[in-house]
């Protein structure tokens, strides 16, 4: 499964999703917010580990960030 992305425009510039912000939680006023943050492994020939950050810790993850229900999403822009 690849979470590299092209886009539209004129340049078919290539984003990366890199990281994700959930809210566990009824409401945005009532919950956890939790971050899922992409370590940049360059070393790793592609592959990439994924952290998850709450309030009480930060642990390495595996692909559950695919199944969050995510309230915010990052990406940044690859190489031309």
């Amino acid at each position: 499964l690849s979470l590299i992305f092209s886009s539209e425009d004129k340049f078919s510039s290539r984003y990366r999703l890199v990281g994700v912000i959930e809210n566990r939680g009824l409401s945005i006023d009532i919950g956890q917010c939790v971050a899922y943050v992409r370590a940049n492994n360059q070393q790793q020939g592609g592959s990439s580990s994924w952290y998850c950050a709450t309030d009480d810790d930060i642990k390495e993850i595996s692909l559950e960030v695919l199944k969050c229900e995510a309230y915010l999403l990052f990406y940044e822009r690859m190489g031309c």
